[in-house]
């Protein structure tokens, strides 16, 4: 049994736009180039090469997984963030696009620091800190932790393919219980969704991304409220935390940092303007 490379895509597009999902071809692309290890170019230009009965099973399988909601960043293992491929897996959220102004932000607000000091709350893939340490001038010391050691699992991977494992610290730390030491930059994209919307999330979300990881109690806020109140011991002087936030809590949140004591509190939108993240500084 064996397909052409021009039969195989053909046949996983129809399979793939049947079930309305979006962007049929490039996911047809990306699985077949998965499994063969061929980029997408080859695809095209070696359109008559056969595909034999061991790839197609493992890219069958992959096919009928995705018609049932499952992300392909899983599927892959991988996704891009900040125009570089990080590793995933189910034990982590899948990097999004919205999220990459924590990583702007971040940048902006120690661009002139030497040798910041930087730690990467609720860090899940590592994806937020280590963009930020391949943008930075100077090369910073960054701690990256995580409630789950699974989750540091994948950071791991992503510190050692980036090759900055000697310049970052990782640890398993329920927020700040575990972490005794003082930043320039606390970045954090902690779980902030409260339960009655993540019943109403998209299935690809619902059913494969970790929910401890997105969901908060006290309509999504205990986590942010506890990050913020407790960074002011985990904070230098002038020292500046920046939070990504749910789609409705700009104002709310905005308060409780001014309430703790915070300064030159700055609300962004992301790309769909929405408020998706506030930056705050700290001072004495």
């Amino acid at each position: 049994m064996s397909l052409t490379l021009k039969e195989l895509f053909n046949k996983i597009f129809k399979i793939l736009n049947s079930k309305k999902i979006e962007n049929p071809g490039l996911e047809a692309n990306m699985i077949i180039s998965h499994v063969l290890k061929i980029n997408n170019e080859k695809i095209f230009m070696q359109n008559n090469k056969k595909v034999y009965k061991k790839n197609l099973s493992k890219i069958y399988k992959i096919v009928r997984q995705r018609i049932q909601d499952k992300p392909m960043a899983y599927l892959v293992g991988n996704t891009y963030f900040y125009s570089n491929k990080f590793y995933v897996n189910n034990n982590v959220l899948i990097p999004r696009p919205e999220s990459e102004l924590i990583v702007e932000l971040g940048c902006k607000s120690i661009k002139n620091t030497k040798d910041p000091e930087i730690l990467d709350l609720c860090c899940g893939s590592g994806c937020i800190g280590i963009s930020i340490y391949k943008n930075l001038r100077w090369k910073p010391q960054i701690v990256f932790s995580d409630i789950s050691a699974k989750a540091l699992k994948v950071c791991k991977k992503n510190l050692n393919k980036f090759r900055i494992k000697k310049n970052s610290i990782v640890i398993e730390s329920d927020l700040f219980k575990k972490i005794d030491r003082k930043f320039n930059l606390i970045v954090c994209n902690p779980p902030y969704i409260k339960n009655a919307d993540f019943l109403n999330l998209d299935n690809t979300i619902r059913s494969y991304e970790p929910r401890s990881a997105l969901v908060s109690s006290d309509n999504g806020t205990n986590h942010l409220k506890r990050v913020i109140k407790s960074s002011k011991k985990r904070l230098y002087d002038n020292g500046v935390l920046v939070v990504e936030i749910g789609y409705n809590q700009s104002k709310e949140i905005t308060n409780f940092f001014k309430k703790q004591g915070f300064s030159d509190i700055v609300v962004s939108k992301d790309l769909s303007g929405i408020k998706r993240a506030i930056s705050a500084k700290w001072k004495k």
